[in-house]
């Protein structure tokens, strides 16, 4: 859900996630649709099945992806029980409800932020007073440049997007004594210099928010697989936490111990989506899930019932896809083992090897189930390709997981473009031309084999940058 700040409308973008038997990841924006008030949860799930149902995709939903608004639970409980009745959910709608991932590290570190909110607003107010003048901007570059500092830009962030501070407090500390020698030629400026003990609280923040930064980077990419990425990285995230709640210092103690409680209350239970999306990685299968849940789950027979849960659901997932091709009601159709350039553009934004597979690929070597190094590109997708026909149950249940998005940002994108139609000179814009707009523009870039700029996402995480070159 968007409200248009000039038309002052609110509006709900539905996004389209599916990799297709030439495993090609495909994403498509369905709707771009008015939603009058008030946005219950209920009227979010009218508007939702409505879409739905025009689109004739309502017996063919596996996950719906949402960010964490009370509606949001709400509408999707309620989308929930009609799907039940009429038995077209997975086993049983447990795949049905995925709360974004990103959205839920925002509020972990937005959380953690406040022990040094004081010291973040004074930066910024700071950053501001420095970038309100041309002549401040050239002084403050001027003593940067006396230092030989590489960095030539401050940064200013969007208080809403906790990576944005991020980047701005990192950018700040690099001009920490920038910012003393300025405050002392500028009385202006000396009440926005930090002392010595909140530069060391803002460096201290930043090793732990730094770890949160690349998480979100690699659960927030729309044109490749992000469900069989996640669980590495929540391990990562749980073992930082859990390191930082023992730090000798009292304000990361602090700090660690509210992100930690924000942190177990949407995790505290088996998240199946990413687990099994691990599993279905040819490189993980079972291995990643038994390494990961002993930190993610440390009470005593936790990680055990989890595991066996796990389990449980995923034969019974299979035998669901195995029922459903016997019954005819989905048919698998066999491919080559020929790699096209669709296989590879399914995997060519995932080269690298997540931050959190860095500890598993050292379990594995220690266990000894692997010789060989853990390779960095998902090469072994195109087996998936390759096998459709020798195992089309199986392939068509990793084809529905693997598109599974851990975040929103593919709709909060297409908010971003709303903004840019929806501008002052268009606020006269019926929603049902804002609809075909945005949706036409999608559609025919996909049409034409035109690349989306990354300006969407970019919103998401981008600073006003200060240029301080001379």
């Amino acid at each position: 859900m968007w409200t248009s700040s000039n038309q002052k409308i609110g509006y709900m973008v539905v996004t389209a996630h599916w990799i297709d038997s030439e495993w090609k990841l495909n994403m498509r924006v369905l709707n771009f649709c008015n939603v009058p008030p008030p946005h219950s949860g209920y009227v979010i799930a009218d508007a939702l099945s409505r879409c739905l149902s025009e689109w004739g995709i309502d017996d063919k939903i596996g996950t719906i992806v949402v960010d964490n608004a009370k509606n949001n639970d709400v509408a999707l409980r309620s989308l929930k029980d009609i799907f039940t009745i009429r038995n077209s959910l997975p086993v049983g709608g447990k795949l049905f409800h995925a709360r974004c991932c990103a959205h839920i590290l925002n509020l972990c570190v937005q959380d953690g932020l406040k022990p040094i909110e004081s010291i973040v607003d004074r930066i910024r107010d700071g950053v501001k007073y420095v970038g309100a003048s041309e002549g401040r901007r050239i002084k403050f570059a001027e003593i940067s440049q006396q230092l030989h500092l590489k960095t030539k830009k401050l940064i200013l962030d969007v208080s809403t997007r906790w990576n944005s501070t991020f980047n701005m407090l990192q950018c700040a500390a690099e001009f920490k004594q920038v910012f003393s020698r300025y405050g002392a030629s500028d009385l202006g400026f000396r009440c926005y210099v930090p002392d010595e003990e909140d530069w060391e609280k803002v460096n201290w923040v930043c090793s732990i928010l730094g770890a949160f930064n690349e998480v979100t980077k690699i659960v927030s990419g729309t044109h490749y697989p992000t469900s069989n990425l996640f669980l590495s990285e929540l391990k990562l995230v749980k073992h930082i936490l859990d390191k930082k709640a023992f730090d000798p210092n009292l304000h990361i103690r602090q700090m660690t111990e509210t992100m930690k409680e924000k942190f177990d209350k949407y995790w505290g239970e088996s998240n199946l989506i990413m687990s099994i999306g691990a599993v279905l990685d040819p490189r993980f299968k079972m291995k990643l899930p038994t390494f990961c849940f002993p930190t993610l789950y440390p009470k005593q027979g936790e990680s055990e019932r989890n595991l066996a849960y796990l389990s449980n659901v995923l034969n019974d997932l299979y035998h669901e896809y195995v029922k459903e091709d016997k019954a005819g009601k989905k048919k698998e159709i066999g491919e080559s083992s020929d790699v096209t350039s669709a296989d590879n553009e399914f995997n060519q934004n995932s080269s690298e090897i997540p931050q959190g597979l860095n500890d598993y690929e050292s379990f594995i070597r220690a266990s000894g189930a692997i010789q060989e190094p853990l390779k960095s590109e998902l090469d072994d997708y195109l087996e998936w390709k390759a096998n459709s026909a020798k195992y089309p149950d199986l392939s068509h249940m990793a084809r529905d997981i693997l598109s599974i998005p851990m975040s929103t940002v593919a709709s909060e994108s297409t908010f971003s473009a709303g903004s840019r139609v929806i501008e002052p000179h268009r606020s006269c814009l019926k929603p049902e031309i804002v609809e075909m707009l945005l949706c036409g523009a999608d559609w025919a870039r996909e049409l034409y084999g035109l690349k989306r700029t990354m300006q969407g996402n970019q919103d998401m995480l981008e600073d006003i940058e200060i240029d301080l070159s001379i």
